[in-house]
């Protein structure tokens, strides 16, 4: 409004992930849980061609270690949020590796 940024409080688009959020894995390591809980040390990433948001677990292991979770492979990955549904339950896309992501973004080439 005015340029300015406002939160509104009651906005449908509004959704909280956090380190208690449910969690799919996909991918290779899908096998290793069907679910996981939390997303931990999220770092800058950027809007699918789809209208998700895509972020990435960087540092993850300083985390993982601080607050003593069970299970250290369950962090670490790209993680998709659909933001337009709250039912949804966000995904960690393992195929595009374990590291620390500092980003990921998406651009649709000219070629197509």
């Amino acid at each position: 409004e005015n340029g300015k940024w406002k939160l509104v409080s009651d906005s449908e688009y509004g959704r909280r992930v956090s380190g208690l959020t449910k969690h799919v894995l996909t991918g290779p390591a899908a096998s290793i849980a069907k679910e996981v809980t939390g997303t931990f040390a999220n770092c800058s990433g950027g809007v699918t061609l789809w209208n998700t948001v895509l972020s990435c677990e960087e540092n993850y292991l300083d985390v993982v270690g601080d607050c003593k979770l069970p299970d250290d492979r369950h962090y670490g990955w790209v993680v998709e949020v659909d933001p337009f549904d709250p039912k949804s339950t966000p995904k960690k896309h393992t195929a595009l590796g374990r590291f620390s992501h500092e980003n990921t973004a998406m651009v649709l080439a000219s070629t197509g």
